[in-house]
Parts: C-alpha cells; structure tokens; sequence
C-alpha cells in the first residue's frame, strides 16, 4: 500500500505552514513534519480514523493535535485529501 496526497491536501498543508510561520518558522517545519508523519502511521494502520459521518467506511478521518486528516482507502492507496484546523469551518466535507 502507498500514501498519496491530493493537490488540494499538499496545499492545505502549504497553508499550515505559511501560517505557523508568520510566528515561528522552526516550529511550522517540524510541526508539517508531525502531521505528515501521523499520516504515515496509516500504511501500518489505515483504519486508524474514524469514518466519515454519512460516507462508506472508506472515507476517513485522522484527528491529529487540533488537525483533521481527511482520507479515503483503496486497494493499494490511501489518499489523503485535505487537512484543516478543526476549529476552521470546513465547506469541502462535512465530518461533524
């Protein structure tokens, strides 16, 4: 199995990063590092979310530090689609 991220999650986490570094550049770094390592605990263990509300049990969700780490599992690849602060409203999906 392999971890792939969507255009749209690659930017949502460019935009974590902009945004943590207006107040520290160091932590920014190491904290993208943090949220793209969680993601990477779903190769060993890809129900490790929960399932979206409304949506199969493939659709999921990582919760991670305040972040939400939207994704969905096929045969051979888990796909990270977005990740959000979880106090942002999110109009993409609806997990709440």
């Amino acid at each position: 199995m392999i971890l792939e991220w969507t255009h749209m999650a690659e930017a949502d986490m460019d935009e974590i990063l902009y945004y943590i570094a207006e107040d520290n550049v160091e932590r920014a770094i190491s904290f993208t590092e943090e949220i793209r390592h969680e993601a990477q605990k779903l190769l060993e263990f890809p129900m490790l979310g929960v399932p979206l509300i409304s949506s199969n049990k493939n659709d999921r969700v990582l919760h991670y530090k305040g972040y939400s780490i939207v994704y969905t599992i096929f045969d051979s690849v888990i796909l990270i689609t977005e990740v959000y602060h979880q106090m942002k409203q999110n109009i993409r999906t609806k997990t709440d």
